[in-house]
């Protein structure tokens, strides 16, 4: 069974969210570093505004995503696009069933982030070429793009 994949990108919003709003988050946001870009993941019917990151639905299913020929992958080099339009450093890919306490109220990205990283460790992966080309799934995914290839190979 796989689950539907998010990347979660750290972003200060300029303005705060409305307050009689139930939720922590702002749908379908205007984000001006992302208009005119032309990439799937920066049309707003996908985008979730949160106080300090940005959540985009990528509508593809873990395996799609762990998906890649010769190092590269579609989604992670249009999700590092996005991350650069931002002025991102890093992204976070979470899978949509561990999206549910980002809903609440005093959900904080950095908390969550130094909880990955220490608490659930054992659940998160560095994002590299040989976490894609492998066979596990994990429930989150770092990426500091730090090996990352930006356009196909036509070498098979």
């Amino acid at each position: 069974m796989s689950d539907w994949i998010y990347a979660a990108i750290p972003y200060k919003r300029s303005t705060p969210i409305v307050t009689d709003n139930p939720y922590p988050y702002e749908n379908f946001p205007f984000i001006p570093e992302l208009q005119g870009m032309g990439s799937e993941f920066a049309e707003r019917d996908g985008l979730q505004l949160y106080e300090d990151f940005l959540l985009i639905n990528l509508c593809y299913k873990e395996p799609s995503f762990i998906n890649c020929q010769n190092g590269y992958s579609w989604i992670r080099s249009e999700v590092y696009k996005v991350a650069q339009r931002l002025g991102a450093k890093e992204v976070w890919y979470v899978m949509e069933m561990c999206t549910q306490e980002m809903a609440k109220k005093d959900f904080s990205f950095e908390d969550w982030k130094h909880k990955l990283q220490n608490e659930r460790k054992q659940y998160t992966a560095e994002m590299s070429i040989d976490v894609l080309k492998g066979d596990i799934l994990y429930s989150y995914y770092h990426d500091s793009f730090s090996d990352i290839i930006l356009e196909s190979s036509s070498e098979i």
